[in-house]
C-alpha cells in the first residue's frame, strides 16, 4: 500500500516565544513521493538526494509536524518529529491516513542540519564522546560540556575549514560553534544580572546613608543640644560687669600712683 507525501525544502525556525514555524525555501516548489509502508529510509533519503542533487557524504534531514489542531495546549512550541531509521516510516505514513496536508521538510547541509539539533536541544557525539544537552545532565556530563564551550578559543576561516574537513565534520564544527554562542549569552545575561543587583545594593548603602544623615541632623558638625536637667555642677567664669571693672581699674591706678615729695 503506498500514500502519495508532498515534501519540500526549507528549514525549521525557533522564534523567541519557542515556537516552530516552517521556512520554505524560495526556489522550491516541493515534490510529490509515493511511499510504500515497507519503505526503507535509505531508499526514500536516495530519491530525496536525486531530486535535489546531492551527494551522499551531504546531511540530509526528513522531518514533519502534527497540525495546529492536535498540537494541545503547547502548539507550535512543539518539537518537530525527525526520522532517521525505516521504523519512523510507518508511524509517519500512519498520520498521512487522516492528515492529507502532511509535508516532509527536507533540510539540507551541515549548517542548517546542526542548527535544527541545536534549537531541539538534542545530545551530539564528537568522536568517542557524548555530549548531554537535553535536560538530563548529571555533574560530569555538565562538566564535559562546561570544557567544550568555555575556554580558549581558535579562530579560522570557514572556508580552510570546508576544505579539510568534509561535510559531516562541518555538521559537528558548526553545532560546536552553536553551542558555544550558547554558553556566551548566558555569560553575557549572568553578568547583566550580577551588574543589576550590584547597582540595587550600592543604591540600598545610600539610602542607609542619607538616613544615617538624617539623624545625625543633616551631617553638619554641630553640637548636640544640651540636656537642661544635667547642667555641670561647677559654673564657668562669666566676664565681669561694667561697674566692677571700673572699680578694679580704679584700685590698680590707686595702686601704681607715685608718691608725692
Amino acid at each position: 500500500m503506498r500514500k502519495l507525501v508532498r515534501l519540500w525544502r526549507g528549514e525549521w525556525l525557533k522564534e523567541g516565544d519557542g515556537a516552530w514555524n516552517f521556512n520554505a525555501d524560495p526556489t522550491d516548489f516541493g515534490f510529490g513521493a509515493m511511499i510504500r509502508h515497507n519503505e526503507t529510509y535509505e531508499s526514500l533519503l536516495n530519491v530525496v538526494r536525486m531530486r535535489y542533487v546531492v551527494g551522499q557524504g551531504t546531511p540530509v534531514l526528513l522531518s514533519y509536524q502534527f497540525p495546529a489542531w492536535i498540537l494541545g495546549t503547547q502548539g507550535r512550541q512543539s518539537l518537530p518529529i525527525s526520522f532517521t531509521t525505516t521504523a519512523d516510516i510507518p508511524v509517519m505514513l500512519s498520520v498521512r491516513e487522516w492528515f492529507t496536508e502532511l509535508v516532509l521538510v527536507v533540510t539540507i547541509g551541515a549548517e542548517s542540519v546542526a542548527r535544527f539539533h541545536f534549537n531541539r536541544r538534542d545530545n551530539f557525539v564528537i568522536g568517542r564522546k557524548r555530549f548531554v544537552v537535553d535536560g538530563s545532565q548529571d555533574e560530569y556530563a555538565r562538566r564535559e560540556y562546561q570544557r567544550l564551550v568555555v575556554g580558549r578559543r581558535m579562530t579560522c576561516n570557514r572556508s580552510i575549514l570546508e576544505k579539510i574537513f568534509n561535510e559531516q565534520e562541518m555538521m559537528v564544527l558548526h553545532r560546536v560553534d552553536l553551542e558555544m554562542d550558547l554558553a556566551d549569552t548566558l555569560q553575557e545575561q549572568d553578568d547583566r544580572r550580577y551588574e543589576a543587583v550590584a547597582r540595587e545594593v550600592i543604591l540600598v548603602e545610600d539610602d542607609d546613608e542619607n538616613m544615617t544623615d538624617a539623624q545625625t541632623d543633616g551631617g553638619n558638625d554641630h553640637a548636640p543640644n544640651p540636656d537642661p536637667s544635667q547642667l555641670p555642677l561647677i559654673q564657668p567664669p562669666t566676664a565681669p560687669s561694667e561697674t566692677e571693672a571700673l572699680t578694679e581699674g580704679e584700685l590698680t591706678l590707686t595702686q601704681q600712683a607715685p608718691s608725692l615729695p
